[in-house]
């Protein structure tokens, strides 16, 4: 038989637009994963799926599992032989258990020693007799974020299941799930074509459903829109504001995607942008348009799950909804404004931050003091405009906008402080406080921003620590890794010489005195930040053991941690670097735990080899992390010491004089990075 495509259909109620990618991720990975095991070639693997359906497609699948041999490891050859070399009834048992006769047997010898095992010569099945047990494990092992149960049953899913359609060419793959019984029917568009459909073979599934106004391929629904989108807004006489998680959001929400323009009254757009930009898209999933030089204009596109010939009603119902939500919005906005955000700061002493960590006000204070000092440690000369700043960075959460529309924090508040009168740059910084706000945001642009920013997010990882909420693999409830990545993002780009433990210390001393901690919480965060650092760098392309031997070691700063990576780096193109890294872990070693002088006394040093180590020492004295090809200077000295110098003197005075020079030489190293750690 040859080759034919394989098609899985699961169709259910409207699933969750954020599930979809996420299901069609898993079913396309365990579908290839199931297929190796149960050694079915196959072609290309794809996925389509809508609200109510989720698809498999595999191309060229084998009408015949391949032929396998598979070795299965049983007891000991101790436990299944005896001393007169007769099996035992362990290896009886376990060659009938596998359907081998007891002489077939093999000695298989392992780390633990010799084993017997059995070895099995399988004859491939047909696909279609292996595919009604394959396809309902491929379902049963999809999970979503929020499953449910439905009916007497036990199964769980996103959304109940209606119907599944199975093929493997044209023949149809039997199976029942949950009481399900699978088929070659398929449901077009709930609305516009409800009833079953064949579908003759896998290849038809795309066309079939198109002609029942279902485009199942996601990426198509995406272009439709995208396209429809792009020339309603040049129909408006402008621009749809392109938003790609908003196109992601709606793609994913309809069957037969039918974009329809609407326009709301003039008087709205005397409102904030991004106040009306989240009105549309947060609550009614719409698109925004706007002229050639940015304003908006009194337009919005919806798109429609139903036929075009319904467009009057659709965009008359979708405009009555928005006028209603935009009046909303202008209520809470002209009743904010009337409340300056200097008088709203005290009301955040009655909105609770974390119940172990007091008020919104009480982080006010702890941030405050944090950027006090950063302030002064990065020399900057604007302490008045940063304190209004971090006393006002919070007071829009008080605000009736930013209690309907939460992802306005910070922005709401640059309008209110705007309009109020404080300067620009004051402003601009209580909306840059919250940047960065998510992997690859862009950081603030101001140094006030940026302080802030820094002093907020340093200010939730150390707190959260200091009562014991630290994020565990799988949960991070309070962003505490974004905050994290967020410090160093910022550090990186702003270039401010300044470490992560020299923040973290600031955090520290701005704790209640009777939350104050000790050394292990500043461990704990540090450890917690280097992990961020790491994954970091490592993800640009550095070497991971470079990247570990470096972070180490103290650091002054993220500027100087990349130094020392690019030295580290142009050390390794040396012909000395694997030498260099023998002889300073003969350093390490013989260092461990022995202490030494507490330093190197001159007179001491008796041999050669020992005087040339010291001199070649302070001839590096000035080195700093950017200058690790100096380190070479220390190959040969330090082999010569080694080869030419007992360290471990009988005469204690030379033992810890020499142990202190190595020391020096393990502080030079260490100025670098930490060579114990480096692979060559």
């Amino acid at each position: 038989m040859s080759p034919s495509d394989f098609l899985l259909e699961i169709g259910t109620e409207e699933i969750p637009a954020r599930f979809i990618p996420g299901a069609l991720s898993q079913l396309a990975e365990t579908a290839t994963r199931l297929l190796q095991e149960q050694a079915i070639g196959h072609g290309r693997v794809q996925t389509f799926g809508t609200p109510r359906r989720l698809t498999l497609q595999i191309s060229e699948m084998a009408a015949r599992q391949e032929d396998r041999t598979r070795q299965i490891m049983g007891p000991s050859v101790r436990a299944a032989y005896g001393a007169d070399g007769k099996p035992t009834r362990a290896a009886e048992g376990f060659a009938r258990g596998q359907g081998v006769p007891l002489e077939s047997l093999q000695v298989v010898p392992t780390e633990r020693g010799d084993y017997i095992a059995a070895v099995l010569h399988e004859k491939g099945r047909d696909t279609l007799e292996v595919m009604p047990q394959v396809a309902p494990q491929i379902i049963r092992t999809l999970s979503f974020p929020k499953s449910m149960r439905w009916g007497s049953g036990s199964f769980r899913f996103a959304r109940p299941i209606h119907w599944v359609l199975a093929l493997f060419g044209a023949a149809p793959v039997r199976f029942e799930l949950d009481g399900l019984r699978s088929s070659n029917l398929t449901r077009g568009h709930r609305f516009l074509s409800p009833e079953d459909v064949t579908v003759p073979e896998p290849a038809a599934y795309l066309a079939v459903l198109r002609e029942r106004f279902v485009v199942a391929d996601p990426e198509e629904r995406k272009e439709i829109i995208r396209a429809e989108i792009r020339r309603m807004g040049q129909e408006a006489g402008g621009r749809v504001v392109e938003d790609e998680e908003l196109l992601e959001t709606v793609t994913n929400l309809v069957e037969f995607p039918v974009p329809m323009l609407g326009r709301f009254e003039d008087k709205y757009l005397e409102l904030p942008r991004e106040l009306l930009v989240t009105v549309m898209k947060g609550h009614q999933k719409y698109f925004a348009v706007e002229d050639e030089k940015g304003p908006l204009l009194p337009y919005f596109i919806t798109v429609s799950n139903s036929a075009a010939s319904n467009r009057g009603n659709v965009v008359a119902g979708n405009e009555r909804v928005l006028r209603a939500r935009l009046e909303d919005a202008r209520f809470y906005f002209e009743d904010d404004r009337a409340t300056p955000l200097e008088s709203r700061v005290k009301d955040l002493k009655a909105v609770t931050y974390q119940i172990k960590l007091g008020s919104v006000h009480d982080k006010i204070e702890r941030v405050t003091a944090i950027a006090r000092k950063l302030h002064d440690r990065l020399g900057f000369n604007q302490w008045n405009e940063l304190l209004q700043v971090c006393s006002l960075a919070k007071a829009d959460l008080t605000t009736g906008v930013v209690y309907e529309f939460p992802e306005l924090q910070g922005y709401m508040g640059m309008v209110y402080a705007r309009q109020q009168g404080l300067k620009d740059e004051v402003a601009h910084a209580i909306y840059e406080h919250y940047m960065p706000r998510f992997s690859g945001d862009k950081i603030p642009d101001t140094d006030l921003g940026a302080v802030a920013s820094l002093a907020d997010k340093i200010d939730s990882v150390v707190a959260f620590f200091s009562v014991g909420l630290v994020p565990t693999g799988s949960e991070d409830p309070f962003a505490l890794r974004r905050q994290a990545l967020g410090v160093l993002a910022i550090l990186d780009g702003r270039g401010y010489g300044v470490s992560p433990a020299e923040l973290v210390d600031m955090a520290l001393a701005a704790l209640p005195s009777e939350r104050a901690t000790g050394r292990e919480t500043r461990d704990k965060v540090l450890d917690f930040v280097s992990q961020r650092l790491y994954v970091l760098l490592a993800g640009e392309g550095h070497r991971q053991d470079d990247v570990l031997a470096v972070l180490a070691t103290p650091y002054t700063s993220l500027r100087d941690v990349r130094a020392r990576l690019a030295a580290l780096s142009g050390l390794r193109s040396g012909r000395t670097f694997s030498d260099l890294v023998m002889g300073a872990k003969r350093v390490y070693n013989i260092l461990g735990k022995n202490r030494g002088a507490e330093s190197v006394q001159e007179g001491l040093l008796q041999e050669a080899a020992e005087q040339k180590l010291f001199r070649t020492v302070q001839g590096l004295s000035g080195l700093d992390g950017s200058q690790a090809s100096r380190l070479s200077d220390l190959v040969d000295p330090i082999n010569g010491f080694f080869d030419q110098v007992l360290v471990m003197d009988k005469d204690e005075s030379l033992k810890n004089n020499r142990l202190a020079l190595l020391a020096m030489v393990r502080e030079l190293f260490g100025r670098v990075a930490d060579f114990s750690k480096i692979t060559e």
